[in-house]
């Protein structure tokens, strides 16, 4: 079940057949197409933490989310570093 519900999610990802994909991802030891999957979900992650400027009160349920959590993290270091720079 697992492995086509990883079929599925990329299928609808990148607008592919279940058939393409499962032979893809039988082609790929280094799970590219799982690894791009996170870089969107990531991205769409931080776009939204971008547009409510990580106000957790416009986005209570993302409040335990991890990949969140996660783009809090890098935002702060990278002000962090920004400071350190200018």
């Amino acid at each position: 079940m697992r492995r086509l519900w990883l079929v599925a999610c990329v299928a609808r990802e990148f607008g592919q057949s279940p058939l393409a994909v499962a032979r893809e991802l039988d082609d790929d030891p280094e799970r590219t197409g799982i690894e791009c999957l996170k870089l969107l979900r990531y991205a769409e992650a931080k776009s939204l933490y971008d547009a409510v400027h990580g106000d957790w009160k416009k986005m209570p349920q993302y409040r335990d989310s991890d990949l969140m959590r996660s783009v809090e993290k890098n935002h702060f270091a990278l002000v962090k570093e920004n400071r350190g720079n200018g």
